[in-house]
């Protein structure tokens, strides 16, 4: 006699197609936001009279979105690490508040810091 099936967390526990379906969409949505934001702050250059090049304001975005890919493996493994809730939402708060500082810092620093 089979045992019967144990119930997953997941909310699709039979779909294998999940996961590169997650990635793909945040690797669209990513290349998508860098795109719309270069030609808006390529756009508001133009408009405001500022000297740059299209390159510069083009290189930032996608140096941004770039780390933004780069970063996501981090905040998947802190959020499942230290995930906030009604019962520890007062332990978890100021970790998290912690992170996106480290986060911040990372992003700024890795899209300035490029050659």
């Amino acid at each position: 006699m089979n045992a019967p099936p144990v119930p997953s967390s997941s909310p699709f526990p039979s779909e294998p197609w999940r996961r590169t379906f997650e990635v793909g969409f945040w690797i669209v949505l990513t290349l998508f936001n860098a795109v719309a934001n270069s030609i808006t702050v390529l756009i508001d250059i133009r408009n405001s009279g500022l000297d740059f090049a299209s390159w510069e304001p083009v290189s930032w975005e996608w140096s941004s979105a770039v780390l933004m890919l780069a970063l996501a493996p981090a905040v998947i493994w802190f959020s499942r690490r230290m995930p906030i809730h009604w019962d520890n939402w007062r332990r978890a708060l100021p970790w998290h508040l912690l992170a996106s500082v480290v986060f911040c810092l990372v992003h700024v620093v890795g899209m300035v810091g490029h050659p």
